[in-house]
């Protein structure tokens, strides 16, 4: 918590890189990775069955076979890399935990760890058995699938309002996925016969899940060489904003 406002704080958020700070927040590190590395993978995966369920949609019917056959090898070739991900994730976890029971000199609750590693696991075997479905059923399981994410993002942002009511409110990324969980929603559910609103609020969709999702990405640690730019883009946009709306007068105006 103090880490948090320490953060927010222009003042001493300069102390963050003091090096008792930065060993802190890379031993907490180490107790999430797990968990943010499963949220980063759960996001790529709605939004690329978002992406191919707009393109199906609204695409234009003579193109549909195309985008389907795209979409489709697309979707193998990043099966296979989130594979290769949950893998080295899960090969971690246990050098981790014999490395523990090396130092404690515990050996016989190797067995415990390694149970607790695969329960600890099974969401990553969900997702994948997920994934299977989709690359068994193609393009019929996108919509039941979206609904089973959108679901499951839903229950996410839940969960973070219940942990912070005031920090949740405050934060305008939780804003934006609440934006796209909604036009998700929409786009699946609303009536087809209202095909230009569909496409425009499909278009919106992309447009702040796939923002989001490079966010995301770049708040990694291992991306920290590209959180500087994160930050300009959001100070420049928040600029170009307070800008346009005082600017925007005059276009009015004209």
């Amino acid at each position: 918590e103090s880490l948090w406002y320490m953060g927010q704080s222009k003042e001493h958020r300069h102390l963050l890189k003091h090096p008792v700070i930065t060993s802190f927040l890379w031993y907490k590190w180490q107790r999430i990775r797990k968990y943010f590395n499963r949220n980063i993978r759960l996001y790529i995966l709605f939004v690329f069955l978002l992406t191919w369920f707009i393109f199906r949609e609204f695409g234009g019917s003579s193109s549909m076979a195309l985008y389907n056959k795209f979409f489709y090898f697309a979707f193998i070739i990043m099966f296979s890399v989130m594979g290769i991900m949950i893998l080295r994730d899960f090969l971690f976890d246990i050098n981790q935990s014999r490395s523990m029971a090396k130092q404690k000199q515990n050996e016989s609750n190797i067995g415990l760890d390694m149970l607790g590693i695969l329960l600890g696991n099974v969401v990553e075997m969900m997702m994948l058995a997920f994934m299977i479905l989709i690359i068994m059923f193609g393009s019929d399981l996108l919509r039941p699938g979206l609904t089973a994410l959108l679901i499951t993002l839903l229950s996410i942002e839940l969960f973070q309002l219940l942990v912070s009511v005031k920090r949740y409110f405050f934060q305008p990324e939780n804003w934006i996925e609440n934006a796209t969980i909604a036009l998700g929603f929409a786009i699946l559910y609303n009536n087809p016969k209202e095909f230009a609103v569909n496409r425009n609020l499909a278009a919106i969709a992309i447009l702040l899940s796939w923002s989001r999702m490079i966010t995301l990405i770049g708040k990694h640690p291992k991306n920290n060489h590209l959180n500087i730019y994160v930050t300009m883009f959001f100070k420049v946009l928040w600029s170009f904003f307070s800008f346009l709306s005082w600017y925007g007068l005059f276009i009015i105006a004209f």
